[in-house]
């Protein structure tokens, strides 16, 4: 658990050195609403099965408009960059398909999900993320995870944003 607890204070430092906030979101099976996640404020450490939101930081970090605004000024979103080199494996992707193509392929593969590697020098947008037993879910458009080790490195690779105003 000591392991665990340091590393999730890593990350948690990695991400806030860099001028952004983690927010609670809430356990992946019970999220809170938004406007209730920015009325908490930023949180002071991290935890296993919760899901945080990543956003920047603000003088006045529980006022919405505050948040959306500089946001909106600096078009901001967080990033990152699967590292190079080092790793056997960079952690999966999985792909969620719909509707007509989701029709005409699942005879080809049996279902509506496909899983994928990701590859060193992917970027990946997100808005959050969620530390779990193994392993790290980045909270975007398709369902991402890399273990601790990849995602430490990884986070090097977020924007500073900390000069911004």
């Amino acid at each position: 658990m000591l392991v665990v607890n340091q590393t999730a204070q890593a990350i948690f430092q990695a991400i806030t050195e860099k001028g952004w906030t983690l927010y609670y979101r809430g356990p992946s099976d019970a999220k809170i609403f938004l406007d209730e996640t920015t009325q908490k404020g930023p949180v002071d450490s991290l935890e296993k099965g919760i899901l945080y939101l990543i956003l920047p930081k603000v003088d006045n970090p529980t006022d919405e408009s505050v948040l959306k605004r500089f946001i909106g000024k600096h078009q901001l979103m967080p990033r990152i960059t699967v590292p190079k080199g080092g790793f056997y494996n960079y952690g999966r992707i999985i792909y969620q398909f719909g509707g007509v193509a989701s029709e005409v392929l699942r005879p080809l593969r049996g279902s509506d999900e496909v899983e994928d590697y990701l590859i060193p020098g992917q970027e990946i947008d997100f808005i959050g993320i969620e530390l779990q037993e193994k392993e790290v879910r980045l909270l975007s458009p398709r369902q991402t995870f890399m273990s601790y080790e990849v995602f430490q490195v990884a986070i090097l690779s977020l924007r500073d944003i900390s000069g911004l105003d």
